[in-house]
């Protein structure tokens, strides 16, 4: 009537009522012959047929009279234990179900809170990435800014050079402007006494022509006095 399951005895209902049907029909009572010093359990309806008698126990009569009442109130309490057995059990069962819905439930948000999880790592570690990309561009930006403030600087550097430079050649140039003015100015004077040179030379060459146009026969030149051969 009853079996062991994982240690805890598991009362086996069905058994219960095959013994019920098998038996007799109760309710059961206990009676009693007080002149003859007998006790005996019996079914209280039909025939009322004995079905205990408990003069053979080895008890005394007082014990066998407490166990007759044990026997007739188990034996007419199994039915309303087996059904409400039975109501527990649906409700156990039910409950059950309930469990198992919760159970899956339950693994299905842990599954998703793992992943919920994982997807947080991944994103951390992508954040990480991100962060380490950006401090590793930071570096390289502040190295490039650094380079070309160098550069800048070196540009500025040139630039005062070349002023210098520029500065230097439009001095060089003034004063070869200064120069070139006062060779013009030379050239001017020699310019005029090239042209008075010419101009005397122009009058001696026409004094020339003019005297050798009026050669004698012998050969000479007239002077302001008379040639002998002209004379």
């Amino acid at each position: 009537m009853e079996r062991e399951f994982q240690g805890v005895f598991v009362i086996d209902l069905d058994e219960l009522e095959r013994l019920l049907r098998v038996g007799t029909p109760g309710p059961w009572e206990r009676n009693t012959n007080s002149s003859r010093d007998t006790r005996w359990v019996n079914a209280a309806e039909g025939d009322r047929d004995i079905v205990c008698d408990l003069d053979e126990a080895d008890v005394s009569p007082a014990q066998q009279w407490d166990n007759a009442a044990l026997i007739v109130a188990l034996r007419n309490a199994v039915p309303e234990l087996i059904a409400r057995l039975r109501e527990a059990e649906a409700e156990r069962n039910k409950w059950m179900k309930g469990c198992i819905r919760a159970d899956k439930v339950i693994e299905r948000e842990l599954a998703r809170a793992e992943k919920a999880e994982v997807e947080r790592d991944d994103e951390h570690e992508l954040q990480l990435v991100v962060c380490l990309q950006r401090d590793d561009a930071l570096v390289r930006a502040e190295k490039a800014e650094a380079e070309v403030e160098v550069r800048v600087a070196e540009i500025l550097s040139r630039g005062e050079r070349l002023d210098r430079v520029i500065s230097r050649a439009e001095k060089a140039e003034a004063e070869r402007d200064k120069v070139e003015f006062s060779r013009g100015e030379e050239v001017g004077v020699l310019e005029d006494d090239v042209a008075g040179l010419q101009t005397r030379a122009e009058k001696a060459e026409a004094e020339v022509k003019r005297l050798t146009e009026d050669k004698c026969p012998g050969g000479g030149y007239h002077k302001r006095a008379p040639c002998r051969f002209c004379d």
